[in-house]
């Protein structure tokens, strides 16, 4: 969650919320949790300007997902697939295309190379 502070200082707030202690991990739930949890740090809600969050459906769902029902309650707080969560799929669908090399294929590899 990103918020507007003073002199237009941004606070960027990571919120955390280990789901194995929850026990609805529901869109509803978690943007109750996730409220909560801005509040008892003392946060206006009313100064949030953006969220980002994987793609999971719980998260990102249009009419149900957390952060659809927190824009419902702060419109400012517009939603965005998180940067690192989409760098990290872009990696590991680049990456799930590389054949490994086997140790027969290696030792070649190294013959090639000259010694330093």
């Amino acid at each position: 969650m990103t918020f507007l502070g003073s002199d237009t200082m941004r606070i960027v707030l990571v919120a955390r919320i280990n789901s194995m202690e929850m026990l609805n991990i529901v869109g509803e739930a978690l943007a109750e949790e996730i409220l909560r949890l801005i509040g008892s740090v003392g946060l206006d809600m009313g100064k949030c300007i953006g969220q980002a969050c994987d793609g999971a459906s719980n998260m990102s769902g249009q009419r149900n997902g957390t952060a659809a029902i927190i824009c419902q309650q702060f419109p400012k707080a517009s939603y965005s697939h998180c940067r690192s969560h989409k760098l990290n799929l872009a990696l590991m669908k680049s990456c799930s295309s590389i054949q490994p090399i086997s140790k027969s294929k290696w030792k070649d590899i190294e013959s090639c190379l000259l010694p330093v």
